[in-house]
């Protein structure tokens, strides 16, 4: 779709915002520069379904997957949704995308790779995407941190801090214990 003589590549993502009724739309900039988007959308166009695989950690595999595959290489998706997740996944159909966003105050980084199965039975890496969003580009429904909750919990850290260190004694001689009669 071209938007303000742009031309992105649209993903949409149900069930990763709190509200069932929230969809996360991910625009990809085609021409590699800098200008994604992330937005919030009421209702997503019709679009190809995508399985989606959610990353939380980063690890050698992730960044083999974010960083090592190409557009345009074949790779089997699967080998990696197998080692992200323990049980056993079932095939998707069509497409797969990998997606890692990190929130930090200034931005949203981004990480996106999806596959597309072609008939032969190969799966195609077919997008890539990794991009720091600045705030101008996000438009999501935020709800605002309580300044008297964020109050209350620094009070908290005040309050367990010295907690912990009143109780580190009797902790220690309970690990020394418990290791103890693990040996035996």
């Amino acid at each position: 779709k071209v938007i303000d003589e742009v031309r992105y590549t649209r993903y949409h993502f149900q069930g990763l915002l709190h509200d069932a009724q929230r969809t996360l739309e991910i625009r990809l900039a085609e021409d590699g520069y800098e200008r994604s988007h992330v937005i919030e959308v009421a209702r997503p166009e019709e679009g190809r379904p995508a399985w989606l695989v959610s990353i939380e950690d980063w690890n050698d595999d992730t960044h083999q997957l974010f960083f090592e595959t190409e557009k345009g290489d074949f790779v089997d998706p699967l080998v990696f949704a197998s080692k992200a997740f323990p049980e056993p996944i079932p095939t998707p159909q069509a497409r797969v995308a990998f997606l890692r966003m990190q929130v930090v105050p200034a931005d949203i980084s981004v990480h996106l790779v999806v596959f597309e199965a072609l008939p032969s039975g190969q799966w195609l890496v077919v997008d890539k995407a990794w991009e720091n969003i600045e705030p101008e580009r996000i438009d999501l429904d935020w709800d605002e941190r309580s300044y008297p909750g964020w109050i209350a919990s620094a009070f908290a850290y005040g309050l367990t801090v010295p907690l912990d260190i009143v109780t580190s004694p009797f902790q220690l001689i309970g690990l020394i214990v418990y290791a103890g009669a693990a040996w035996q």
